[in-house]
């Protein structure tokens, strides 16, 4: 059985000094700390409008792959929910370009997740022909 992302159960554990948007999380947490629950809410909803913002599918194969407007909205999701990356690899499948992450959630499973990159692609050939 595949195991999918529930964005509604997203944990709020991250690291420090990620780059907007993606330090919401960390303000989460520190708001939280400081006792501002509407503030913590807040930033919580930020960041599953932003996961939610790419989801397209689960994730779990190709035809059912994200779809980010950047590299680091990919891993972003990973770290949201505790998936740590190991391998990433560009493939090829029906005309399209994926990222395939390959990852470990918190129980030690190794799992696979897919990312469909054409827009980014796109935007890196618009760069290198300038």
């Amino acid at each position: 059985m595949a195991k999918t992302i529930d964005l509604d159960a997203a944990p709020t554990r991250f690291g420090t000094a990620y780059p907007p948007p993606f330090n919401t999380p960390c303000l989460e947490r520190k708001r939280w700390k400081l006792g501002d629950a509407a503030g913590a809410k807040r930033e919580h909803d930020i960041v599953v409008g932003l996961l939610r913002s790419i989801r397209t599918g689960d994730g779990s194969s190709p035809a059912q792959a994200f779809t980010p407007i950047s590299v680091g909205e990919e891993y972003a999701v990973m770290r949201a929910f505790d998936m740590r990356v190991g391998d990433q690899e560009l493939i090829q499948a029906a005309g399209h370009s994926y990222d395939k992450l390959d990852v470990t959630d918190s129980d030690g499973k190794k799992l696979s997740f897919y990312f469909q990159i054409d827009r980014i692609v796109a935007a890196e050939r618009a760069e290198l022909a300038h």
